[in-house]
């Protein structure tokens, strides 16, 4: 992990901690001095790719932090976004083990 992606992390995990949500992209990218979506985007996505966050599946693009159990941490997390997450885990166990929900 590079120092601006520990730094990322670090960021995501406070502001989490302070009010309950994780920061939306640009919330993030003002807290770090970004003016490059892009590149706020290609490190949130290496995060990603190496199992340091979750991007939750909702319309403002919020990810959040993945704990070293591999468990996801959903505090602040809007309901809506939780119910995504669900049907999106539902879905992909009726698609491994052919069960119905």
């Amino acid at each position: 992990m590079t120092e601006n992606q520990l730094r990322t992390l670090d960021n995501i995990r406070a502001f989490i901690d302070a009010r309950r949500r994780p920061p939306s992209i640009r919330e993030l990218m003002k807290i770090e001095g970004i003016k490059s979506s892009s590149g706020m985007h290609q490190r949130l996505q290496a995060l990603v790719r190496d199992g340091y966050l979750f991007k939750l599946d909702d319309l403002n693009g919020r990810y959040v932090p993945v704990d070293q159990s591999g468990a996801v941490d959903l505090r602040g997390c809007s309901t809506e976004a939780l119910q995504a997450e669900l049907k999106r885990r539902t879905d992909l166990r009726v698609e491994r083990e052919g069960t119905k929900p």
